[in-house]
């Protein structure tokens, strides 16, 4: 039987997932080196805003791996590693990818371009590829059986951080004079990847 977590696992595993915040997502990447204890287990730099980014991400990450080891050890779940995800039914990962394409995050995102809310935009599109691609869209192809579908899904995966980044470059201040339309642009792409995406379904 597949393993289940609680809400308070899951909450672990996504703000673990913060570590690993792509650069990409950075208009001015500043990089720290691991030190040579991190290096040798295999961690890859960090990378920050600007120069007084590093104070705030070093805050977020202490308050949440803080928090995710007391979820962790209040859990009742079965313990596993922070980064394992939990286990969903083929057509329920499906089910909730197709509801955050037709009323949940993606609706959300398309609002604020609408209404040129850049600065959220900003933030919102980081915490989705967390939440969305890391989590959801990762479950719902790891549930797939078939290899072929498998593989696609994941590429198609990839493709979705790149629109969540075209999104959110749009919205960066140097590209305010063509930000709509870019923003919309994208999302008309991202859009039609997740439509494509949710094409994998099988049929039983």
């Amino acid at each position: 039987m597949p393993r289940t977590h609680s809400p308070r696992m899951i909450l672990a595993i996504i703000l673990t997932s913060l570590l690993d915040t792509p650069a990409a997502w950075v208009s001015r990447p500043i990089m720290r080196r691991p030190t040579r204890a991190q290096a040798r287990d295999g961690e890859e730099p960090f990378y920050f805003d600007d120069e007084t980014a590093p104070n705030r991400r070093e805050f977020l990450v202490t308050t949440f791996s803080a928090g995710m080891a007391a979820c962790a050890l209040t859990d009742g779940a079965v313990p596993v590693l922070a980064k394992e995800l939990p286990t969903v039914e083929v057509h329920e990962g499906f089910a909730l990818v197709r509801k955050e394409l037709e009323s949940g995050g993606v609706v959300e995102l398309a609002r604020m371009v609408e209404d040129e809310d850049w600065e959220q935009i900003l933030e919102f599109t980081k915490l989705y590829d967390l939440s969305f691609r890391k989590l959801s869209l990762k479950q719902c192809a790891n549930a797939l059986t078939d290899k072929t579908a498998q593989d696609k899904a994941n590429e198609i995966r990839s493709t979705i951080t790149f629109d969540l980044i075209a999104v959110n470059k749009a919205a960066r201040p140097q590209y305010r004079a063509v930000a709509k339309p870019a923003a919309e642009k994208a999302m008309e792409v991202l859009k039609a990847d997740i439509s494509q995406f949710l094409a994998l379904e099988p049929a039983v």
